[in-house]
């Protein structure tokens, strides 16, 4: 929880909110209400800085959805200095993502804009993860291909188009400047414009723009000096890139990766995030993928680039990464600064719970990726584990463990698994009085039998039973729920889950 510093930036501990798209923003890119009340969650919950994940420099022609968030225009500046304004107020810091997505802007498609590539793209057919998508996901996935609007327009980049996808770069950081941003981030990775030119896979060109490692590491780097020289000297920027690819050949190593860290130093970055990239067109299934599912697994990255650029500028690093991992990359060097995503989205208090010296009462990401799976529902951010993620506004009074209630009521919770737990210990720290019954001799309803099989399901019901424990509720367990249980209570919440049901297949 020390504090840090990139560039003349100061940062009250070394936890950042990782960047994420949230498909959160209104239909025009401008800043949504929504979004104000989700980052601001996890500025008051201690994140050191906010990074804002893919805002697009390029719209719609370099987006993915309508949804994302958006700085072509000066008319999105006002939305972007609100949000400045909420996150500054709680001591955190705010930075954007800058991003152009190139062969994969979506939102181009159905707009009927040309999608920008560096080379003819080949496919390898269907893969094993297309085959398990849902019929609804299929269904929100080829949305941008039905639109009345919609033209599937493969464009090989011209040098012009490169030119002024930089300059859209360089304005958009010049326009975070304007709106009081802290810092922006140039998403030089995970298959994007920049980086479908870095990937010796998808840039087969043999002109200026690719051939060799250094003609294809120009436009990356050709657009950090576009950035820095609008921004000037002092304002901090820095670069997420891959250190290596996944399930391409050829693919970006981590010496090119090292090769890189040195010339977007000499470019002018005043930090390093350092990432992965798995090609999810050529997958060989959910769990054959790589990053998500390893706790640290970028660790080895990090500490190799910090190695090779010494203490030039600092690292930041990503991916699963616990507490035990997170610290132990600090004290080592590894890394200056660690970004948490999932986490984040899971418990906007981390950091803070983490500074008060109770990681217990942490609530866990159990990582059923329903983050990521509403990318293929086409739909915004969300968390199984906390349902209150990207719905911060919304939340009922009752919900909120911040605020005391003037009138105690006495509160039956009927069931004793993941949402009467959660009612439960929420109601109490509210001051009610609260009673949770079930027929059950244990607490956790299926959740305890799923626990059995998965650690980080396990985390969660350990972490409900911790808060229900630590808070002044009844439990009556082993006695199931009659009308004479209802007397003297002002209200009754209603949790026993949904009904079992399993395939009626024989056997």
């Amino acid at each position: 929880m020390a504090p840090g510093q990139i560039a003349g930036l100061s940062l009250r501990n070394r936890i950042l909110m990782a960047p994420m798209g949230d498909a959160l923003a209104n239909s025009d890119g401008t800043v949504s209400d929504r979004q104000l009340d989700y980052y601001e969650a996890r500025a008051r919950g201690g994140a050191a800085l906010i990074i804002v994940g893919s805002v697009a420099v390029a719209y719609p022609g370099g987006a993915f959805s309508a949804d994302q968030t958006a700085l072509h225009t000066d008319e999105h500046i006002a939305g972007i200095a609100e949000l400045a304004l909420r996150v500054q107020r709680h001591g955190a810091r705010l930075a954007l993502q800058l991003t152009h997505g190139g062969p994969q802007s979506l939102y181009a498609i159905e707009t009927g804009n040309p999608l920008l590539m560096p080379a003819p793209p080949t496919y390898k057919g269907p893969d094993r993860i297309s085959r398990t998508l849902s019929p609804q996901e299929q269904f929100a996935m080829s949305a941008p291909f039905q639109q009345p609007t919609s033209r599937v327009d493969i464009h090989i980049a011209t040098e012009e188009e490169l030119f002024l996808a930089i300059e859209a770069f360089a304005a958009a950081a010049e326009r975070a400047k304007r709106a009081g941003v802290d810092g922006v981030e140039i998403h030089g990775g995970h298959g994007y414009l920049l980086d479908s030119f870095r990937s010796p896979s998808t840039n087969t060109r043999d002109d200026e723009w690719g051939g060799t490692r250094d003609k294809r590491d120009r436009l990356l780097l050709e657009t950090i000096r576009s950035v820095r020289s609008r921004v000037g000297a002092h304002y901090p920027m820095w670069c997420r890139f891959n250190s290596v690819e996944h399930h391409r050949e050829p693919h970006e190593t981590i010496e090119d990766a090292l090769y890189l860290a040195t010339n977007l130093i000499e470019a002018g970055v005043d930090a390093l995030h350092v990432s992965a990239y798995s090609d999810p067109s050529i997958a060989t299934g959910i769990t054959d993928a790589h990053t998500p599912h390893k706790p640290g697994a970028l660790l080895a990255a990090a500490a190799a680039v910090r190695a090779h650029i010494k203490e030039a500028v600092p690292i930041i690093t990503v991916g699963n990464l616990d507490d035990e991992l997170a610290e132990n990359a600090l004290a080592t060097g590894a890394a200056d600064f660690v970004a948490m995503g999932r986490r984040l989205l899971a418990d906007p208090e981390l950091p803070n719970k983490l500074r008060d010296g109770i990681p217990d009462q942490v609530r866990p990401c159990i990582y059923q990726y329903r983050c990521i799976g509403n990318i293929f529902l086409n739909t915004h951010v969300a968390c199984i584990a906390n349902p209150l993620t990207a719905r911060e506004g919304e939340a009922a009074p009752e919900l909120s463990t911040s605020l005391s209630t003037q009138n105690p009521e006495r509160i039956l919770i009927i069931g004793a698994g993941p949402a009467g737990l959660d009612a439960a210990w929420r109601l109490a720290s509210r001051g009610h009085f609260v009673t949770v019954q079930d027929a059950a001799t244990r607490l956790g309803g299926r959740l305890a039998l799923a626990a059995l099989a998965d650690e980080h399901l396990s985390k969660m019901l350990n972490y409900l039973i911790g808060q229900v424990s630590r808070s002044n509720a009844e439990l009556r367990l082993g006695r199931p729920a009659s009308a004479p249980d209802l007397e003297g209570f002002d209200r009754v919440v209603l949790a026993t889950g949904a009904d079992w049901s399993r395939p009626d297949i024989p056997g």
